[in-house]
């Protein structure tokens, strides 16, 4: 199950907040913070970590300012386990961590139909029907599948149950 994340701080607050982080941050430098400024508003975060370049995109949430506080929050919650001596714990567990996973994660239905979360319904309908045409198993250049397919079908069910709400 994906997890959205509603936020009134804006963006500008949260690169505030991500400058001052970074200040504490001993063996941390951040670099830059921007818009990726791709179909789903991705938030950017660059910086080195033990002189380490790392680079975060996250756009998994509706807007910019949601995305970016995401960034941020998660950076927090590193920079405090460090912090707080646990260092070693996410240095020897983090990589099992990311083997094993969250569990089933469901894109956002937005990012799956290939419309912004404020288009009107015979906008969404219109992209569904014209993603059908490829994702359905039995399309004529053979690049569908069940599993395209019911993602799609997912997707368009859950803005319907959404915006029934």
């Amino acid at each position: 199950m994906s997890y959205n994340l509603y936020t009134k701080i804006g963006a500008s607050k949260t690169q505030r907040d991500l400058f001052l982080l970074f200040e504490k941050w001993s063996n941390a430098e951040l670099l830059v913070v921007r818009n990726a400024k791709d179909a789903y508003d991705s938030a950017e975060v660059s910086f080195l970590f033990d002189d380490v370049p790392v680079r975060i995109t996250y756009g998994h949430q509706r807007h910019y300012p949601s995305n970016l506080r995401a960034v941020y929050l998660t950076l927090e919650g590193i920079r405090m386990a460090y912090k707080r001596g646990l260092g070693d714990i996410l240095t020897g567990t983090v990589s099992q961590m990311l083997k094993l996973g969250a569990g089933a994660v469901t894109r956002d239905p937005y990012e799956v139909l290939g419309v912004r979360p404020d288009a009107p319904m015979e906008v969404i309908e219109a992209s569904y029907r014209a993603l059908a045409k490829s994702a359905h198993p039995d399309a004529p250049d053979g690049s569908g599948s069940n599993e395209a397919m019911a993602e799609l079908n997912d997707a368009l069910e859950r803005v319907k149950t959404e915006r029934a709400a």
